[in-house]
């Protein structure tokens, strides 16, 4: 289902996300959110991460998704983390 939605041209895996979420507004919508939305959609990515690299973490299994394309998601949290570690790079450590 999720290959499907993929096309070569894409440059990562969010274009394929959108179509496979439930169209129900009443439904679980928000467990597949939508990129066009402006989610990070973590879970999505992180499965995807799971499901299409293999090592000593992930099991792998997809071999129809190119690594290449995979995504990091960065939500708003993981952003702030990361703002306040890089500016403490630039700073003499403590």
């Amino acid at each position: 289902m999720f290959t499907a939605g993929m096309k070569p041209t894409d440059e990562t895996v969010l274009p394929a996300a959108g179509p496979i979420r439930p169209r129900n507004p009443r439904g679980p919508s928000y467990l597949i959110p939508r990129p066009e939305d402006g989610s990070a959609c973590k879970r999505m990515n992180l499965y995807l991460r799971w499901m299409v690299r293999k090592d000593a973490v992930d099991p792998g299994g997809w071999k129809d998704v190119p690594k290449s394309k995979l995504v990091v998601p960065l939500d708003t949290h993981m952003a702030k983390i990361a703002g306040r570690w890089a500016s403490r790079r630039g700073s003499p450590q403590r």
